[in-house]
């Protein structure tokens, strides 16, 4: 790849990381100025006043299951694709004061040479507990279209806490980068550490990861899209669709 080509490849992803972080503050289909990163605290108080800190070597799962399969099956353009659905497991321990994340996911739409955005897959931890159900589509605008787009999914997944990319321990509005799918199955393994001391030094309700999910996004940048499936601004819907998302619970040390 040329400079020129990583040079427009940044930009691009620059643009994908803030218009998806600007979701902290979209609920109603409205276009919010992009806003800086912003980490939950661990051990903060949570909402019904009681201590919500993880706990030291415990392990927090959540399988990730697909959502909008039949945009991943049918609508997929490309015959090199997987043509299957995103599904993975995410991991996140406390060791040592250290947040240690692992997200392998397979069946995601692979990167493509050249391309600033095919293959990119912005996951983070959201605020709710709760994955959108396929009758979320239409729930905001009336309009029925079989998909559940990017705003119809954020009264149910909420706002952003923590992406999950290069550099978690990150809490100010520096860029980060999310991870790409590659290969025939459309893979990847993303793994991070994040002081726990890093993280709680930011303003912000309590991580409380058992009531918390990921959600991961992106499809093929050609896939026909019906007009009123929503995204962000400046960005493809194809790029802010959810693919997959699993509910985070603890499975004991």
């Amino acid at each position: 790849m040329t400079v020129h080509e990583h040079k427009g490849r940044h930009q691009a992803l620059a643009l994908a990381v803030l218009a998806l972080t600007a979701l902290a503050a979209c609920t109603d289909g409205t276009a919010p100025a992009p806003q800086p990163r912003v980490v939950t605290p661990l051990g903060a108080r949570g909402s019904n006043g009681g201590e919500m800190s993880l706990k030291e070597g415990a392990l927090y799962v959540a399988d990730l299951h697909p959502l909008n399969a039949k945009v991943q099956q049918a609508l997929d353009p490309d015959p090199r694709d997987p043509h299957g659905v995103t599904t993975g497991k995410a991991y996140f321990r406390v060791v040592g004061g250290m947040l240690h994340a692992v997200v392998d996911v397979t069946g995601a739409e692979p990167t493509e040479a050249g391309s600033a955005l095919e293959g990119i897959h912005p996951q983070h931890i959201h605020a709710a507990s709760q994955c959108p159900p396929a009758s979320a589509d239409g729930d905001i605008d009336g309009v029925s279209d079989g998909i559940v787009d990017v705003i119809e999914g954020l009264p149910f997944y909420g706002a952003i806490l923590v992406p999950l990319d290069g550099n978690i321990n990150n809490t100010t509005s520096e860029i980060p980068t999310f991870p790409f799918a590659t290969g025939a199955r459309g893979e990847y393994h993303y793994e991070a550490t994040a002081s726990v001391a890093t993280l709680t030094a930011a303003l912000g309700e309590a991580l409380n990861l058992p009531m918390r999910h990921v959600v991961i996004h992106g499809v093929d940048l050609d896939t026909p899209l019906p007009a009123t499936v929503r995204s962000l601004p400046g960005l493809p819907a194809q790029v802010t669709l959810p693919v997959a998302c699993g509910e985070i619970r603890e499975m004991g040390q």
